[in-house]
């Protein structure tokens, strides 16, 4: 990713040159090379990455070195195009996406297991406490029943108090 912002930062900086070179009718008449120091500079004086960037660019043909000055310029027709489309900072872009990409199609589904066990570990726990309070109930129920059946003064009590007249 260094290396995309790299090549867009040294492409404007030719282009900068280029154009504060150029008078209203499209011709050179100032300064319009930028010396390997100030590139190097720029890019940060890392000269593996210097030449490595140097190389691409001079492989896309989107610039030109100048021995005598040990300088570079911009080729305008492939430079220009690459600066002014943000070729670059584009291909940048794609890289970050795909990582973001990549995260998601990890984290997505990580997460989302996380979720369903706890959802169902939290539906299983309530279930059983629903469940212990039926048992606690029925016990409850049982145990009056069984309370009733086996005393007898209960049993006489519930007799006498019976409203309807027996036949």
């Amino acid at each position: 990713m260094r290396y995309n912002l790299a090549k867009h930062r040294i492409l404007e900086a030719l282009s900068d040159k280029l154009i504060a070179g150029m008078s209203d009718e499209g011709k050179a008449v100032g300064d319009i090379k930028v010396s390997k120091s100030e590139l190097i500079n720029l890019i940060g004086k890392n000269k593996k990455m210097y030449s490595v960037i140097i190389a691409e660019l001079r492989a896309n043909d989107e610039i030109v070195y100048l021995e005598p000055s040990d300088s570079f310029i911009i080729n305008t027709t492939h430079g220009l195009s690459s600066f002014s489309d943000k070729k670059y900072l584009e291909k940048n872009r794609k890289i970050i996406v795909g990582y973001l990409k990549t995260f998601a199609q990890i984290f997505i589904p990580i997460a989302s297991l996380f979720v369903a066990s706890m959802a169902l570990w939290i539906g299983k726990n309530s279930q059983r406490e629903i469940y212990d309070k039926q048992i606690i109930d029925i016990n409850s129920r049982l145990d009056s029943i069984m309370e009733n059946q086996y005393n007898p003064k209960s049993n006489i009590n519930n007799q006498k108090s019976d409203s309807l007249p027996k036949n």
